[in-house]
């Protein structure tokens, strides 16, 4: 998962190297974006948008893929 800066014309790697990762979904305060990786089943995991710090969210035995933030940024759908 990538950030494209229009303005800097920059891109920033959000997900980690070299992992499958996919189905980006913002937070509502636009600073974190929320993604299913591969570890190796599908986990749900965040990064800062300045390239930061990365944490997982959601971690079990089954596969789990984002679906939506909710707009108070307390509940995750996945």
């Amino acid at each position: 998962v990538w950030l494209l800066d229009l303005a800097r014309r920059a891109f920033t790697q959000l997900s980690p190297p070299g992992v499958y990762s996919f189905g980006p979904a913002w937070t509502p305060d636009s600073r974190r974006v929320l993604y299913s990786t591969e570890t190796p089943v599908y986990d749900i995991a965040g990064a800062a948008i300045d390239g930061s710090g990365r944490d997982m969210l959601v971690a079990s035995p089954i596969d789990k893929m984002v679906g939506a933030v909710a707009p108070d940024g307390g509940t995750l759908a996945y």
